[in-house]
């Protein structure tokens, strides 16, 4: 499985130490674009955002989601 994580703070950290050895993971944040050179689009996207990042998560999470993926805040 494929994870973003969008955002990686403090709590973005937390999340990818929790999921290590479980995924595969896409860090985002506002210094490195969603995806490299034709990655391939992720199954889950984690949303780890302050509140005023909430409409920059949503507009990376349609970028980098599979058509069947999710998005969990």
């Amino acid at each position: 499985m494929r994870v973003a994580i969008l955002g990686h703070g403090a709590i973005g950290h937390v999340v990818e130490r929790a999921l290590t050895g479980r995924a595969e993971f896409v860090i985002v944040d506002r210094s490195r674009s969603p995806l490299q050179g034709g990655e391939p689009p992720v199954d889950a996207a984690v949303v780890c955002v302050k509140t005023h990042g909430n409409a920059w998560a949503a507009d990376v999470a349609l970028l980098v989601l599979a058509p069947d993926g999710v998005a969990i805040t």
